[in-house]
């Protein structure tokens, strides 16, 4: 990385300050638009190459990384995370009762939550669920 920014209307500045042969930029940014801002770049500094991110799909991108449970805890977890008893959850996975509290001890585990609804809720926020 050359140069950080944080406006759109501080980006041509930087560019010609730094000459950078890429330029990143986000679609909403204070001072001036992702594509406002690279309209205004393209123009100074035709030579610098511009790809705008979604700030969506920047967000999914900085996920905590892959997931580190199973598809069997990923699919346990999300029958817990709402309060189903073991009961249910194994009854709706056809799975036996300890199948199913193996299963969440080891997500739990995993998660370094608390109980079930505490790794259920790491995951989700994680976008493993």
């Amino acid at each position: 990385m050359v140069a950080e920014v944080g406006r759109g209307d501080e980006v041509v500045g930087a560019a010609v300050e730094h000459h950078p042969d890429v330029a990143l930029l986000d679609v909403e940014m204070p001072g001036l638009d992702g594509i406002s801002a690279t309209a205004a770049l393209r123009e100074a500094m035709p030579s610098t190459r511009v790809r705008v991110v979604d700030p969506a799909l920047a967000a999914d991108s900085l996920v905590s990384g892959e997931s580190p449970l199973t598809e069997r805890e990923t699919e346990v977890l999300r029958a817990a995370r709402d309060g189903a008893p073991v009961a249910s959850i194994a009854a709706t996975l056809f799975l036996s009762a300890g199948t199913v509290r193996n299963h969440l001890s080891s997500a739990i585990g995993k998660t370094g939550a608390g109980t079930r609804t505490e790794a259920a809720r790491i995951a989700d926020a994680n976008g493993w669920l």
